[in-house]
């Protein structure tokens, strides 16, 4: 909210970023002055498009709920019906490559998860038995979770 020579104005504004190195902006101006003015903006490393477009030489009830309906409209609309899938196949994609990468490593740590327990079983038992022998504590079932 600004208050100057050209009178009382109000600015909407709303960024969003859509990779690392490029953004999309709309700014709606509502002005006494000089009506309701709509700008949108492309930003890529660092160079900026705007484009300003006047809705309205004339501030009223009506182009003012245009002015700040629309850049909130087109945002929620771009993200739920491009930004959105976009970053969800992106992010599947990752996973699968993740976990193809990861599949080896999973499957020979798994082997040699296998073959501790395999190792441990006769030092397990000797153990029990020994226990059972004493009349001593013997665990007969252990969950981890």
């Amino acid at each position: 909210l600004n208050i100057g020579a050209g009178g009382l104005l109000l600015d909407l504004s709303s960024r969003r970023r859509i990779s690392d190195n490029s953004a999309v902006a709309m700014q709606c101006a509502l002005s006494v002055v000089k009506g309701v003015t709509l700008k949108l903006s492309i930003g890529r490393m660092g160079q900026d498009l705007s484009i300003p477009m006047l809705l309205s030489p004339r501030l009223t009830l009506k182009s003012a709920a245009y002015g700040a309906l629309l850049p909130a409209l087109t945002q929620i609309l771009l993200k739920v019906l491009w930004i959105g899938p976009r970053a969800r196949r992106r992010n599947a994609r990752k996973l699968t490559q993740l976990r193809e990468d990861n599949y080896e490593t999973t499957l020979r740590a798994r082997k040699e998860a296998a073959a501790d327990v395999d190792l441990m079983k006769f030092a397990v038992d000797r153990k029990r038995r020994q226990e059972e022998d004493r009349r001593g504590l013997v665990i007969l079932k252990s969950e981890f979770s």
